[in-house]
């Protein structure tokens, strides 16, 4: 192994993908995260990997198999598919399948449990603060349960509010932007001719139009059987709309409430999971925030952040997580690339830098248009 070691701060995605890459070109690192192994972060959305395919491809053995389990679609018999609809009348305006695109919608705690195969993760470890040593240029990390690691690179990879970007441009935070729609979702669980009528609409995912929202239907799973299936929706508005529920709070009853009258005017079909969805599986609202990536400030040392804590982005454009899997594997290659000392690995990081910049932050700006409620599918 390269004599060289990276600490890697987040277990999500981009760190995990950057493990696998460095272990590739034999460079040693450490990850850590700050859940617990049992509490892992592998709920959530699922992401849809079209980019990142063959990045994942090259690195991991056996990839296409587990590409197939880690499907929505998984034990189904069936492949991907997305489709875009007019919410009134209902009229389909496109669709793609995995006959004629390369893309695979993941469900994300699969996709995780992937990845994290064959990795040390020191799991239950919350980055506090980082020291860089004016002698030998190396970081040592200090963690809030009072430990601690020391190597050549740190990496920052701790998601959109990230804690190791806020030390970086200590004491005033990085701002993200906040941009103008706002989302509210849930879950709901449906028994076998529920999930057969989505399944008509689209296998995995559909986003339906209407005049003033957007609402986003996907499958997250299939129970062993085909017993159920669990989908996820999520209805974005302009941020103007029922401010009171962001302003002063609202309870699930009245979000539901909100989210139910919004799509009264869509065809029934698509909006059915809303109306089967009870109260206590309604998500936390939230407000869509991005940030352009930059490279980093002046004395930053030999420390470099990748996905979304260096640029989080609308998840309209479905680029993210891609843009997270090419940044670890190109920081990867740039780290191969250079020598071992404090100022060869600070210029391969601010190299790699220049190269996201360029490659990501116009995905950021395009996501960020595609996220106005008045922006029509393609």
């Amino acid at each position: 192994m390269n004599q060289r070691k990276v600490i890697i701060v987040g277990a999500g995605i981009g760190g995990l993908v950057l493990a696998h890459s460095l272990h590739q070109k034999r460079i040693s690192f450490e990850i850590y995260d700050r859940f617990p192994a049992h509490l892992t972060n592998s709920d959530g959305w699922a992401i849809t990997l079209h980019s990142a395919l063959a990045h994942l491809r090259n690195l991991l053995p056996g990839a296409q198999a587990a590409l197939e389990r880690i499907s929505v679609c998984a034990g189904s018999g069936h492949s991907d598919q997305f489709a875009f609809y007019q919410g009134s009348p209902g009229k389909i305006l496109s669709c793609g399948t995995t006959d004629t695109l390369d893309f695979v919608r993941a469900n994300r705690h699969r996709l995780l449990e992937w990845l994290g195969h064959g990795v040390n993760i020191n799991w239950g470890c919350t980055y506090l603060r980082h020291e860089i040593d004016n002698d030998t240029g190396r970081v040592t990390v200090i963690f809030t349960n009072g430990t601690s690691t020391r190597g050549h690179v740190l990496v920052g990879c701790d998601g959109l509010d990230s804690r190791v970007r806020n030390m970086l441009y200590y004491p005033i935070p990085a701002p993200l932007s906040t941009l103008p729609t706002r989302c509210i979702g849930g879950s709901v669980i449906l028994d076998p001719a529920q999930y057969a009528r989505q399944s008509t609409l689209s296998r995995s995912l559909y986003i339906t139009y209407a005049q003033d929202c957007r609402l986003l239907v996907g499958l997250n799973t299939y129970a062993q059987g085909m017993a159920f299936a669990e989908y996820h929706w999520l209805l974005c508005f302009p941020a103007d709309a029922d401010s009171e529920i962001w302003e002063r709070g609202a309870t699930s009853e009245r979000q539901l409430a909100f989210a139910r009258n919004a799509v009264q005017g869509m065809e029934y079909d698509l909006c059915e999971v809303i109306y089967l969805t009870k109260p206590e599986k309604m998500f936390t609202p939230f407000l869509v925030r991005d940030r352009v990536p930059e490279i980093l400030p002046d004395g930053a040392g030999p420390v470099t952040l990748i996905g979304d804590a260096a640029h989080p982005m609308s998840f309209f454009k479905g680029d993210g997580g891609n843009a997270a899997v090419e940044d670890a594997v190109r920081l990867a290659e740039y780290l191969h690339l250079v020598g071992a000392s404090s100022s060869s690995c600070e210029r391969a990081l601010r190299l790699f830098e220049e190269e996201m910049v360029a490659r990501v932050a116009p995905m950021v700006l395009q996501a960020r248009q595609a996220t106005s409620i008045n922006v029509q599918a393609a």
